[in-house]
């Protein structure tokens, strides 16, 4: 026996509301760069929509003027998956990478030496900073 699913009307009201919260919180959509849509379905002739959508207040565009969201390829999900630029200088990443070699994990002291550097204390503003510096790099 094959299953339906139910599909209930959209109310009219939520939309309608949705934009009132939008609005009551003065809130901006963050320009999608990359591709215009953010959700296709998998048939042989999709259909495209602007699903998904980053919103801030003018208090974080002040904050972050260089702010911008990036489309990514979605791979095999219906959804693209949005990338949050703020734009913000402080911290830009490492062109250092940390690999992994195999052949560590054959000494003797691997262990003993991993537990060392990871107990550590290291400074920094947030987790990604301190797992950072926690690697080298």
């Amino acid at each position: 026996m094959r299953h339906s699913k139910k599909i209930k009307k959209l109310q009219p009201c939520w939309p309608f509301l949705f934009n009132v919260v939008i609005d009551s919180f003065d809130l901006r959509e963050i320009d999608l760069t990359g591709r215009q849509f953010t959700w296709a379905n998998n048939l042989m002739d999709p259909t495209y929509e602007k699903l998904d959508r980053v919103l801030m207040t003018t208090k974080w565009e002040f904050k972050f003027p260089l702010v911008n969201v990036l489309a990514l390829d979605r791979g095999v999900s219906d959804h693209t998956p949005l990338l949050l630029n703020t734009g913000d200088p402080s911290y830009m990443g490492s062109a250092q990478q940390f690999k992994m070699e195999l052949s560590w994990l054959t000494h003797e002291d691997f262990r003993e030496r991993v537990t060392e550097v990871w107990n550590k204390p290291v400074a920094g503003q947030n987790s990604v900073q301190c797992w950072n510096r926690k690697l080298g790099l």
